[in-house]
């Protein structure tokens, strides 16, 4: 008797266990830079700073590839709902001294709604730094370091030029890469910058330059972030001014996207992979673009139902995404080749995959996801080549018929 009371409460304790990591997610965590937490949440307060870290969610950066989306599109009412504030809090917030250090630039969209007659706010647009800048107190610190490292550079008498590969050569040996975390650990009074009388003003003035351009504050012609125009997040789109989108012809492969004040007609398929980049391979309402399907769409002159040319599209993008989603998630990338591309260089890769068959090419796959399980691997690159050279196939992966 005792022996199924035992395994009835183990099946209840596993069937909770299912139940509670389906809610809470466990594997799904974010990550926060210790400078962030250390440095910026005491001048941001908390409030703020979960605000920042909401949006960040909402972006997408993969350090590793450099692929990055700074921008998303949620609504206030749902950023203040996340971040367990009020809309008016989360308004007053946007005007702290630092907010836009991070929130770089927010632009408000709307459309005509039929039934109230008037115009509605639809979803803003945030564009997000997803790097921490220095605190105000480490870009002074930074610019003192960086002219110490610059004093007695060999300056040319005639043109006032400064040594350029000096300039590099001295900063190469600083050790800028941990200067994030190490800049405000210093006492009061040490480390100031010695021999002020012998630092030419060219020199203050590189090292000026040198301490914008590293903290990402600044760019050399003293442009803001915050001025810098963002790029086209999609790589072949056609962006469209909002008075000559009634005269535009949308293809059949395109959705339109309002974006900066104007119009993208972008290809679905680019769509699609950033969407499933940003989830995982997994979209969802959260993560999804939000597209508009035909110009009268954008333009909020179609009835309720979707007109063909609309349903077209539609179909297409939801194909699309159970493909390519289906391929990314088995290899975090939306080809063999792509995926292989990370590991070796062109003409390797070139070698390995031309004239293979095709179930040359399923070991190859085989073992591309092997070796991405393999935690441990210290150089996965060579192991992979190793293996694809070999005739093998990866343990308990046989080929299949």
């Amino acid at each position: 008797m005792s022996d199924n009371n035992n395994n009835d409460m183990l099946a209840l304790q596993e069937a909770y266990a299912n139940v509670y990591n389906e809610i809470v997610k466990p594997d799904r965590v974010f990550v926060a830079t210790q400078y962030f937490r250390k440095k910026w949440v005491p001048l941001l307060g908390a409030s703020l700073a979960w605000v920042i870290i909401s949006l960040r969610q909402h972006c997408y950066w993969n350090k590793e590839t450099g692929e990055k989306r700074d921008w998303c599109l949620i609504s206030q009412e749902e950023l203040a709902s996340e971040t367990g504030i009020s809309v008016a809090t989360l308004k007053r917030l946007f005007k702290h001294e630092y907010a836009d250090k991070f929130i770089l630039k927010v632009t408000h969209r709307y459309r005509y709604d039929r039934k109230m007659r008037k115009q509605v706010r639809k979803k803003s647009m945030y564009r997000i730094r997803m790097d921490d800048p220095l605190t105000p107190e480490d870009e002074v610190r930074l610019k003192e370091l960086v002219t110490q490292k610059l004093v007695g550079l060999n300056i040319d008498p005639e043109t006032g030029q400064i040594d350029v590969l000096e300039v590099l050569d001295r900063l190469s040996a600083t050790g800028l890469d941990d200067l994030q975390l190490k800049l405000s650990d210093r006492q009061d009074g040490q480390d100031q910058v010695s021999g002020q009388d012998e630092i030419s003003p060219s020199v203050n003035e590189l090292a000026d330059q040198v301490g914008r351009l590293l903290t990402g504050s600044d760019g050399l012609d003293g442009a803001s972030d915050s001025e810098v125009e963002p790029e086209i997040p999609f790589p072949t789109a056609i962006q469209i001014q909002a008075n000559e989108l009634r005269r535009f012809e949308l293809g059949p492969d395109q959705v339109l996207i309002e974006w900066q004040g104007t119009y993208l007609a972008a290809p679905i398929i680019e769509v699609v992979k950033q969407d499933l980049r940003l989830s995982g391979g997994r979209p969802t309402d959260q993560t999804r673009t939000e597209c508009f399907f035909s110009v009268a769409d954008a333009l909020d002159e179609v009835p309720e139902d979707w007109l063909p040319e609309e349903q077209a599209r539609i179909h297409l993008m939801q194909r699309l995404e159970r493909e390519l989603g289906e391929t990314y998630r088995r290899l975090d990338a939306f080809s063999l080749e792509e995926a292989l591309s990370r590991y070796f260089n062109p003409s390797l890769l070139a070698d390995f995959l031309t004239d293979q068959s095709p179930e040359g090419l399923e070991r190859i796959e085989s073992w591309l996801i092997y070796t991405r399980q393999a935690k441990s691997l210290k150089n996965p690159g060579g192991f992979l080549r190793s293996r694809i050279e070999s005739s093998e196939w990866p343990p308990e992966m046989e080929p299949s018929t």
